[in-house]
């Protein structure tokens, strides 16, 4: 939850556009987050200004897919499961 709390306020501060869906690929080892903007001109912004840059002392790599790839997250899980994963996941790459 903090980090699409933190995407969502960052895309608000920056102008990049509304951010309609956020998802947190949680089994993914690189971490992968999706962000899916209300419009095209929000996802392009916000890759020109997310790649390249320093989150947590690792390096984003922002892109537009040209399909639509396939990662791993965890299953349907209710609120409040799925709260407390997102806050694990969290702390653990603020760990790292």
């Amino acid at each position: 939850m903090e980090i699409e709390e933190e995407l969502r306020e960052q895309a608000k501060d920056e102008a990049w556009g509304e951010i309609t869906k956020v998802v947190v690929y949680d089994l993914e080892e690189e971490g992968v987050v999706m962000l899916r903007f209300s419009d095209v001109d929000g996802a392009e912004t916000a890759v020109r200004k997310m790649d390249g840059r320093f989150f947590d002392g690792r390096q984003l790599q922002a892109e537009v897919p040209s399909s639509r790839p396939r990662y791993k997250r965890s299953a349907n899980l209710d609120d409040d499961t799925e709260a407390a994963r997102l806050e694990a996941y969290g702390k653990d790459l603020e760990a790292e």
